[in-house]
């Protein structure tokens, strides 16, 4: 994600950071989005793509998840990483929301 538009995000969510939580669900997505970028995988990997659409629980944890992937390695990958991510709770209950994760091949999903 690019810095701006984290910054609009977390400035957006300063709610959040203070307890509460995201009104906008433009705005959870830009958060998720900030999250998710974030997440490391461990080198090496191919490079490649995986296309996620995910379902957020309540608490923010991923309980669903549709992957297509360039390798089936990166596939794996990501689905154990979503399997273990914390995320802001959505606002209004659970959240659907399309992520695609880039590899390169320093280890950093883009």
């Amino acid at each position: 994600m690019k810095p701006l538009a984290l910054a609009t995000a977390l400035s957006l969510c300063a709610g959040a950071a203070l307890g509460g939580e995201p009104k906008h669900p433009t705005t959870y997505v830009l958060l998720v989005n900030a999250v998710l970028d974030r997440q490391t995988f461990p080198a090496p990997h191919p490079e490649g793509k995986v296309d996620a659409e995910v379902d957020i629980s309540a608490d923010g944890f991923v309980v669903s998840a549709r992957l297509r992937g360039s390798d089936p390695r990166l596939v794996a990958l990501t689905r154990s990483k979503l399997a273990r991510v914390s995320l802001p709770p959505p606002p209004g209950g659970r959240f659907h929301l399309r992520h695609r994760f880039v590899f390169a091949r320093e280890g950093q999903a883009r």
